[in-house]
C-alpha cells in the first residue's frame, strides 16, 4: 500500500518552482545565492522545474552552490534546498 502512495505522488504534477517562494525569498536568494543576477536566478529556476527527480535536482543544487563558492549551510542555501525539496515531497 506504501508504494502506491509513493508512486501515485511521483505521478502528481509538480508545482511551479516560482510558487514556493514569497518575493522577500527570492529577493535575498538572488542576492545572497546569485550575487544580485536576477536573470542567473531566473535560469537556474528554469532549469531546475525541468528536472522531476529530486535526487538529481540536489545535485543540481549542490554542483551551482559550489561553482558559486557558495556554503550549503549558509541559510539562504539552505531555505532554497529545503522549499525545492518540498517541491517533489509536499508531505
Amino acid at each position: 500500500i506504501e508504494n502506491k502512495k509513493v508512486t501515485a505522488k511521483k505521478n502528481k504534477p509538480l508545482p511551479p518552482i516560482g510558487s514556493l517562494f514569497s518575493e522577500k525569498e527570492v529577493s535575498s536568494f538572488e542576492k545572497n545565492l546569485i550575487q544580485n543576477k536576477s536573470g542567473q536566478f531566473n535560469d537556474f529556476v528554469k532549469k531546475l522545474e525541468s528536472i522531476s527527480d529530486w535526487s538529481i535536482a540536489f545535485k543540481t543544487i549542490e554542483e551551482e552552490l559550489q561553482r558559486r563558492k557558495i556554503n550549503p549551510r549558509q541559510n539562504e542555501a539552505k531555505i532554497f534546498t529545503d522549499k525545492v525539496f518540498k517541491r517533489y515531497y509536499p508531505d
